[in-house]
């Protein structure tokens, strides 16, 4: 074994030793430290769930459906909600 190889020995086995001994911690009882309680974030209920006035219903876009699509554009606006609905389907 070369010289080398022993001294890397010898420390690998002296290192863990080195932090052994010497003075002893507080012992974490004799003064125990009390953590303070998280502050409290007032949450109001209604910001939890949304209420039927702001969850849109089919009924909520009636009156824009019909304005927009025409029999003449039917076929049209089929297909763009279509690539609409296909597009969120990868997510």
């Amino acid at each position: 074994m070369s010289w080398m190889m022993r001294l890397a020995l010898v420390l690998s086995l002296a290192v863990p030793f080195a932090g052994c001994g010497g003075e002893e911690e507080n012992d974490p009882t004799e003064n125990p430290v009390e953590p303070e309680p998280p502050e409290e974030i007032p949450v109001e209920e209604e910001d939890l769930e949304p209420t039927a006035d702001e969850v849109p219903i089919a009924a909520d876009f009636e009156a824009e459906a019909e304005a927009e699509i025409t029999e003449e554009n039917v076929e049209e606006a089929l297909a763009e909600l279509e690539a609409e609905i296909g597009e969120g389907e990868g997510e």
